[in-house]
């Protein structure tokens, strides 16, 4: 019998305002690490650099963008 294993992707908007420099994100690629992510007080690991935080769920839609690389300027 084969091990069969569930993935579950969540979607993590975080707000880092006024406390980290968009370099140091630009730098390390956007990569991260999240701590206790269903806990009082997530932590998120960037680089050296270790954030504690707290989590909310989103009033309303949120809408996530991503850049494709190709560099086009096509309309939707």
């Amino acid at each position: 019998m084969e091990d069969e294993r569930e993935e579950e992707e969540q979607l993590v908007v975080a707000e880092l305002s006024g406390m980290i420099s968009s370099d140091l994100i630009s730098s390390r690629q956007g990569a991260c690490k999240i701590v206790d992510i269903d806990s009082e007080q997530p932590m998120m690991q960037v680089g050296r650099y270790l954030f504690a935080g707290e989590c909310e769920d989103a009033i309303g839609t949120c809408a996530v963008f991503e850049e494709d690389g190709a560099g086009s300027n096509s309309a939707l």
